[in-house]
């Protein structure tokens, strides 16, 4: 399996950089949480099975997708 292309990682590394916003910001106002609490464990979850998607219809087949969509 070839490593996909940067504009390919464009969708998950943004995803990524808002999951992280969104734990920072849960963080400030619900000092209480930690990683594994709904309010963080559930965007996570979220973005990892559409990371997993992404890769997945990429490779399906044995093509690679040459636009990730």
């Amino acid at each position: 399996m070839k490593p996909l292309p940067a504009r390919e990682l464009a969708v998950p590394a943004t995803a990524l950089i808002g999951w992280a916003g969104i734990f920072v910001h849960n963080l400030a106002e619900l000092p209480e949480q930690n990683l594994l609490s709904p309010e963080s464990l559930i965007p996570l979850l979220v973005t990892a099975l559409l990371w997993r998607r992404l890769v997945h219809a990429g490779t399906a087949c044995g093509h690679e997708s040459s636009s990730g969509w």
